[in-house]
C-alpha cells in the first residue's frame, strides 16, 4: 500500500500487510409507509431533457398557489424518486422530506435517476454534461409551472449532484 501527497511531500510506503476476515452483516431493508400530516397533490410528471425521458413527482401544498418550490436532488447513483438505492431499504427520505416541506408551504420536484424507475437511459453511462442539463430542465420545469413561485424556485442536492447543480445552475 502507498500513499502519496506530492505537494506536501510526503510518501508512506507500508509492504506488509495481513487481512483480517470478517463476516460481512446482511444489508437491513425496511419498507416504511410515508404519509403527510396534512392535504396535498402528487402529480406525476416526464420531461424530456438531453434525448431522454425523466419521470418524477411533483408535490404541492393543497390550496391556492404559487408555492415556492425546491427541487430535491439525490447522488448520481441509482436512486429512484423517493431517495431509495436498489440495495438500500425503503425508508424514502425525499419523500420525507417533500411532504415536510408541503406542510410548510412549500412545493418540491423529485425524479428517478437516469436508468432507474420511469426515467430512460442508464445511470452507468451518464456524463455529468447530462446531468447538468437534466438539472437545468427541471428548474425550467419548475419555474413554467403555474403552480410554483418562479423567483422562488430552490435546488437541494446531495453527494456530487451538489457539486453538478452548482455549475447547471452559473
Amino acid at each position: 500500500v502507498q500513499v502519496s501527497m506530492p505537494r506536501d511531500g510526503f510518501v508512506s510506503i507500508l509492504q506488509e500487510i495481513e487481512y483480517a476476515s470478517f463476516d460481512k452483516a446482511a444489508p437491513v431493508v425496511r419498507q416504511e409507509t410515508v404519509t403527510s400530516r396534512v392535504a396535498l397533490t402528487e402529480t406525476k410528471i416526464t420531461l424530456a431533457s438531453d434525448g431522454v425521458t425523466l419521470g418524477g413527482t411533483f408535490t404541492a401544498p393543497e390550496g391556492a398557489g404559487p408555492f415556492p418550490a425546491l427541487l430535491i436532488l439525490q447522488d448520481l447513483g441509482k436512486t429512484d424518486r423517493d431517495g431509495n438505492a436498489p440495495a438500500g431499504g425503503g425508508v424514502s427520505p425525499s419523500r420525507q422530506l417533500a411532504y415536510l416541506l408541503a406542510e410548510e408551504g412549500i412545493a418540491t420536484l423529485r425524479v428517478d435517476s437516469r436508468g432507474v424507475g420511469q426515467s430512460g437511459g442508464e445511470s452507468e453511462k451518464l456524463l455529468l454534461s447530462s446531468r447538468e442539463k437534466d438539472i437545468a430542465s427541471l428548474v425550467a420545469w419548475l419555474r413554467a409551472n403555474p403552480a410554483v413561485k418562479a423567483g422562488q424556485v430552490f435546488v437541494y442536492a446531495s453527494g456530487l449532484s451538489g457539486w453538478v447543480a452548482l455549475r447547471a445552475e452559473a
